[in-house]
């Protein structure tokens, strides 16, 4: 099966669809699961694939009262405008150290998330500027010196803590 390179916008606004793979997809654009019943998605995993970076648009999950649960990707930088904003359930949204910008109102009436961040990453001083609750974890550099950022596999957690602020 090829991977999904491209979705419109809007795509999938209003739609039952309960969870999707977006390792592989150029971008999530604006408005593409707005009031869906996406459940769960992964967000620029596969960072060979890109030559460049993606971004979760503006609106992309607004209003979407099931979505519980986000991992956004090594691959991803900028996570816009009320783009999980109005998720009641939304629980847990990991976030990898490529991104370097959140706008304000990411999150906005989503007040029961918890970010899952590096320790001193963007997203960790993101989450404590605008009172989200934040769970940050080490990454222990492996035996050549690389980090899980560049040689996945060797990702192991070696302290965690979690703050509210």
């Amino acid at each position: 099966d090829a991977p999904v390179r491209n979705i419109e916008k809007n795509a999938f606004k209003g739609c039952s669809i309960s969870s999707f793979d977006f390792s592989d997809t150029d971008c999530v654009p604006n408005g593409a699961f707005q009031n869906s019943g996406i459940t769960s998605a992964k967000i620029g995993e596969n960072r060979e694939s890109f030559e460049y970076k993606q971004t979760v648009g503006n609106y992309g999950f607004f209003s979407c009262e099931n979505l519980t649960k986000v991992a956004v990707g090594g691959n991803v930088n900028e996570i816009s405008t009320k783009a999980f904003a109005n998720c009641p359930n939304l629980e847990t949204v990991v976030i990898a150290d490529s991104v370097e910008e959140i706008s304000p109102d990411a999150f906005e009436n989503s007040g029961n998330v918890t970010i899952v961040c590096t320790e001193n990453s963007y997203a960790q001083t993101f989450a404590q500027d605008n009172g989200i609750r934040v769970t940050t974890f080490v990454i222990e550099s492996d035996l050549y010196g690389q980090t899980a950022q560049t040689r996945p596999r060797s990702l192991r957690i070696v302290r965690k803590a979690e703050k509210r602020y």
